[in-house]
């Protein structure tokens, strides 16, 4: 892991949303697009990242970005929106 810039965690701690890192585990979602899951209307979240299994990253990923098994999802958005992006990732 990278350290964050003191001034970069600053924003983050005092603002109102939160950047999370969530790997998917949950069969239901694989293969499917993150258009198909609305992610972003049903959790707020929005996905600024997918890390791939292989190490591939996808920056700033479309909707067609399809999920897979093991991605790590980096994320930003409400707090409020964490229980249920767990949910979604975990099942």
């Amino acid at each position: 892991d990278i350290p964050l810039h003191p001034v970069f965690l600053a924003s983050i701690e005092e603002s109102d949303e939160i950047i999370l890192k969530m790997e998917v585990k949950n069969a239901d979602i694989f293969d499917r697009t993150l258009k198909e899951l609305k992610v972003e209307t049903r959790t707020g979240m929005f996905i600024l990242a997918i890390r791939r299994r292989d190490g591939r990253w996808i920056y700033n990923p479309a909707g067609d970005a399809e999920i897979r098994n093991g991605d790590l999802l980096i994320m930003r958005g409400p707090r409020e929106g964490e229980a249920k992006m767990r949910e979604i990732c975990e099942g």
